[in-house]
């Protein structure tokens, strides 16, 4: 089965979906996941995790293309990866940043000591 996604990469095939849920998704998703944790635990800014996210995408790809001759030149499938990577990355960073706040600062943030 072969898929048109809006004509911007091409025929995608039902394994293409499958590298990118077990690579990018997956593999790469708990890294960003991870990176970003890091990053909100030690009061770092998220341009930070930015770079973090960047380099992550990149290993993908080539992860990608070693393991499973996925096109490494490919712009709009790097641009995919990085969507997906930047998502996970900046929502596990403000998960975190939020706890962390919140067990800081309980008083600001309705705590047992704010009411």
């Amino acid at each position: 089965m072969l898929l048109n996604i809006a004509g911007i990469v091409g025929p995608v095939s039902a394994r293409d979906i499958l590298v990118f849920l077990g690579v990018t998704c997956g593999l790469g998703g708990l890294a960003a996941i991870a990176a970003g944790r890091a990053t909100a635990q030690t009061w770092r800014q998220p341009a930070q995790l930015g770079l973090y996210v960047v380099l992550i995408a990149i290993g993908v790809r080539l992860l990608s293309a070693a393991l499973f001759a996925a096109p490494l030149d490919c712009l709009s499938c790097f641009a995919l990866d990085l969507l997906v990577l930047a998502i996970a990355g900046f929502a596990s960073y403000r998960l975190a940043r939020s706890r962390q706040l919140a067990r800081q600062y309980p008083w600001a943030f309705g705590g047992p000591e704010g009411k």
